[in-house]
């Protein structure tokens, strides 16, 4: 928790000690010998809801004390204005908060002198609180509620007298914290600093050193509890001094941080145990990085390799059909066609895992000129034509009355196109109808290729386009392929400045959308010096 403290200037000359009380949740107030605020830490702003900033530092006694202890107060203050009052004592103020209820605090007060040793007020450290709101609520027996309970017992208040050693005074806290009760560090003066842990004994005994002379420290003291748990506390030393201006004392407050430092020590685990989970989880990755670029290599040398022959093979097969080599019957032309139609499918299953080889190591290049999209598809449709005619299927084609020009690459462009209607011919059963339509809306081309074949589960359609994953992956699938195809028209679309979308529902057909800027428009885009890569 965080805050603001008020600190009248009267106390700049003690600029140590107020960054300690800064970090404190311990409620802290500090009034001059007259009456005057002259600290107000956060932790009491939050309990009465006073904002010095706000009003007149003047009029907090009377806007936030209970009217029974104001006149009390200034007695109080009287008192320890007296030369021969003890340099502390034991109070308890009813303050008003902003509920509307009522906090009974036992403060542990101080005398507070300046460098010259003349009283200029009183410290009232809080170390004990009673909330009395007006609803009444239910407290333990000994009169405090179970959050009043845990204020009082977080915080240890103590003194230590310089000229002897042993303990002047000691809060109730010393017993829930270290197991003691407050006498028995009056009885043993060397008892907090025996109960101090080894590893925190020089660091500690430095602390009470610069008190001592005069300086406040804060520190973090690690004590061994009386049934020797331990316990962490984080404490602020400073010093008190007399009229003189001399150190007669060491005054110190103590806030259990025990659960925080074991959370601390939790939580460094867990970082290691993750840093550690991280290192391996990158060096699989890596390792998968490395045999994935393998595989892109493998797989681009066997495609060319595979392409070459099969280039040959379609050569002399256009050749036999066109009885160049010899007459033929029907019955050997027609077995020529569907070798001829295998060839093509295997030949551009093969340009897919070229190109996705090339995506993948970021190597595919365009060489873009200005195309009538419309054309494109024309050549496509031709191209397809016995395919579809040998499943019987019905393909429609509904170009736009005027030229509809992209600025893309030709081959790449006729590539995509036919891996979309030959999916639409995979997936569409005999005697069906494809469809394929160009439009123009704005700076946009449209194209739908639309089948009424075994459609496609609406949870399927992002992934339909990620690298070699089909719908049905299994073994026994009844339709051939790679899963490449839509990848490659993705990445193509997208080289381009369009993208693709697909629509469908189970045994209702698909319908895929492919959206291209015009090339008017996509030159603009490339023209514009924000759109540049560095």
């Amino acid at each position: 928790m965080s805050g603001t403290t008020y600190v009248h200037p009267l106390l700049d000359t003690e600029a140590a000690l107020l960054s300690v009380l800064e970090a404190t949740d311990i409620p802290l107030l500090a009034l001059s010998m007259g009456g005057d605020l002259l600290l107000l830490n956060w932790r009491m702003q939050a309990i009465t809801g006073f904002a010095p900033g706000r009003r007149l530092r003047s009029d907090f006694t009377t806007e936030v004390l209970a009217p029974a202890d104001r006149a009390n107060i200034s007695e109080h203050l009287r008192h320890m204005q007296d030369p021969s009052s003890p340099e502390t004592d034991s109070v308890r103020w009813t303050f008003l908060t902003r509920d509307g209820g009522q906090r009974t605090i036992a403060f542990f007060a101080i005398r507070l002198r300046d460098a010259t040793g003349d009283a200029i007020g009183v410290l009232y450290v809080g170390a004990r609180a009673h909330t009395s709101a007006s609803t009444g609520p239910a407290h333990s027996p000994d009169g405090l509620s179970a959050r009043d309970r845990d204020e009082n017992i977080s915080s240890l208040v103590f003194s230590i007298d310089v000229a002897t050693g042993s303990i002047a005074s000691m809060n109730r806290a010393a017993e829930y914290l270290l197991g003691y009760r407050p006498r028995d560090f009056k009885t043993d003066p060397k008892l907090l600093s025996a109960r101090v842990l080894p590893e925190y004994h020089e660091a500690f005994g430095a602390c009470l050193a610069d008190a001592r002379r005069g300086v406040a420290r804060s520190i973090e003291v690690g004590f061994a509890r009386r049934d020797n748990d331990v316990v962490i506390l984080a404490m602020m030393l400073y010093p008190g001094r007399n009229r003189a201006g001399e150190v007669v004392s060491v005054e110190g407050i103590g806030r259990d941080i025990t659960a925080r430092k074991e959370a601390e020590e939790r939580l460094a685990e867990s970082h290691w145990e993750l840093q550690a989970a991280y290192d391996r989880l990158q060096a699989q990755h890596d390792e998968l990085q490395s045999l994935d670029q393998l595989k892109s290599q493998v797989l681009a040398n066997v495609s060319h390799e595979l392409r070459t022959p099969l280039v040959t093979i379609r050569g002399y097969n256009e050749l036999i059909l066109r009885g160049e080599m010899g007459p033929l019957t029907d019955r050997q032309r027609k077995g020529l066609d569907v070798s001829a139609r295998s060839i093509g499918k295997l030949l551009r299953l093969i340009e897919n895992l070229i190109d996705f080889a090339r995506l993948e190591r970021n190597r595919l290049s365009l060489s873009t000129e200005r195309l009538d999209l419309g054309g494109i598809l024309s050549d496509v449709v031709t191209d397809v034509a016995d395919a579809m005619q040998a499943k019987n299927l019905t393909l429609k084609l509904d170009l736009h009355p005027e030229p509809l020009l992209v600025l893309g690459d030709r081959a790449r462009l006729g590539q995509a196109f036919r891996n979309l209607v030959d999916n639409a011919e995979k997936f569409s059963d005999f005697s069906g109808t494809v469809e394929l339509a160009l439009t123009r809306e704005g700076d946009e081309i449209h194209c739908r290729i639309s089948d009424r074949g075994i459609g496609i589960p609406p949870e399927e359609h992002e992934r339909i386009f990620e690298t070699f994953y089909q719908v049905d992956g299994s073994s026994t699938r009844e339709y051939p392929g790679l899963g490449i195809g839509l990848a490659v028209v993705r990445e193509v679309m997208e080289l381009h400045g369009g993208r693709v979308e697909v629509t469908s529902e189970p045994g209702e057909g698909s319908q895929f959308l492919v959206v291209l800027p015009t090339a008017d428009a996509r030159q603009r885009w490339l023209d514009d010096p924000r759109n540049r890569k560095p």
